[in-house]
Formats: C-alpha cells, structure tokens, sequence
C-alpha cells in the first residue's frame, strides 16, 4: 500500500510525518499532502474492494503486498475527486426536509461475504425514487472518456464497476449512470464533446454473470496470496505502457517492468 511520496524536489522516498512537516519548501501544501494520504486505505487480510477487483491480478498483488510511494501530482486527481464528492454531500445537507434526505444514499460503505472473502465498495450515490446508481468519474478524453462517451465498454472496467455495486449492494436499481467530468475539456473539443459534464448510461449485466467475475476473482485473488506468484499482466491492461508509469504503485517490484525496462521496451 502506498506508505509515502516521491518528493518532487529530489527524487527520494519520503514520509509526510518525517519529512513533509518539516520540509520548507512545500512542493504542495500540507493540508492538502495530508488529504492525499488520507485516501489511502489500509490492506486488510481477506477484504478486497471493488476496484481493486478489477485490476490486473499482478498489479494488485504487489500493491497490496509492497510498501510504496507515488509523486503528489499522481495522487492530485483523486483527492479532486473526493473532493466533489464532498460538494455533493453539503448539496444534499442543505435540504433538511426528510423525504428529500431519505431519498438518497450517497458515499455508504457495503461490504458483503463472498466465498470466504468480504467484498467492500462505496458508491457515489443512489437515487432510490429514481432507482438509479451514479458513479462519477474524472477522466481525459482521449485516455479514456471517448470510449466511455461512445459506449466502447472494453476500454474500461466502470461497466463492470457499476454492475457488481448493483447485483450486490442495490439489486433493485433499473438504471445505472456515469456522470463523467472531462479535465482535459477546452474549445478545441466542444465538436467531440460539447460539454465538460457528460452523462452515459450504463448497460445492467446479468446477474448470474456479475456474481461469477467477482468469484472468480476473488479465488484468484487470494490463491495468489498464498502462492505469491499473480500472472504477468496481459499487453491489453498495460494501456501501452501509461498503466505501468502513472498507475501501478507496484511497478518497482514488478519482474514484468524490469524486463520491459532493460530491453528499453518500458515507457
């Protein structure tokens, strides 16, 4: 799990309680540093969330069994995120009238027994006189919002995302939605995308299938914490080399980036 930065100023790995405090030249600052590592979310024995599911099994493997850092810009976005979360939250705190709160369940923590594992997820929020599940999503165009934009689910896990928060956590929702926030919007791709705010509805897989993927898993999950050894990551989940250089914590542990490093094939 990540357990600190790779300071901006000179390259090493360094803590917020032994370093950040009491650095003078505040790359950020430290409320927000702090806020950064306040997302982290402790590894415990058994537990997976959502999200990590649905990572490349060797990714998760080493995050979960690495101590590792990341530079703060990496984790900026995320903390963005959280952040309008928080927004929403004071949007729906405004209005104190009882049947407007209780019709929403936002940011709740489920967790669930599945074959000998707890699967934990929060979604964003449900709307339970509409019956629909939203989850936001920050993202580049070009990375990742055109597919989702144009419904090419294969570029992306967020389909299955949604789906598992559906089957276990509100199997009776109808609907399911991404309210994506383009950050890389500008005028030049107002013909591509006319708005930075775009809504995409989200295919209801089956059932019976959602419960397999999260299973499956799951078992293979926990086999390779028994075994430590995950299979290498397949060419598709490398996003051309982008995963493993922004967003694999586990790459400076990974045999398959070292290769891909010596032969000079690593991006």
């Amino acid at each position: 799990m990540q357990v600190g930065f790779i300071c901006p100023m000179t390259e090493q790995n360094v803590t917020l309680e032994e370093h950040c405090v009491k650095c003078q030249v505040e790359c950020e600052p430290l409320p927000l540093l702090s806020a950064m590592m306040d997302s982290v979310r402790a590894v415990e024995k058994d537990v997976y969330s959502t999200t990590e599911l649905l990572k490349p099994r060797q990714c998760l493997y080493l995050e979960r069994n690495h101590p590792y850092y990341t530079s703060p810009d990496s984790s900026l976005w995320s903390v963005y995120g959280t952040a309008l979360h928080s927004v929403i939250e004071k949007g729906l705190d405004k209005y104190n009238e009882p049947l407007f709160k209780n019709r929403y369940v936002y940011e709740k923590q489920f967790r669930v027994k599945v074959n000998g594992a707890t699967l934990r997820g929060t979604p964003d929020l449900y709307d339970t006189q509409t019956k629909t599940l939203w989850d936001w999503k920050t993202v580049k165009y070009y990375f990742t919002g055109k597919y989702l934009i144009a419904h090419k689910w294969e570029e992306s896990t967020y389909m299955e995302q949604l789906n598992i928060y559906r089957t276990f956590f509100f199997p009776e929702a109808t609907r399911l939605k991404l309210k994506l926030l383009v950050r890389d919007h500008n005028y030049r791709l107002k013909k591509e995308c006319p708005t930075a705010s775009v809504t995409v509805n989200v295919p209801i897989m089956d059932d019976m299938d959602v419960k397999w993927i999260v299973g499956q898993r799951l078992a293979e999950s926990m086999d390779d914490q028994l075994t430590g050894h995950p299979p290498p990551c397949e060419e598709k989940d490398l996003w051309n080399g982008a995963r493993c250089r922004d967003y694999c914590g586990g790459k400076n542990f990974c045999n398959q980036y070292k290769e891909a490093q010596d032969e000079g094939t690593a991006y």
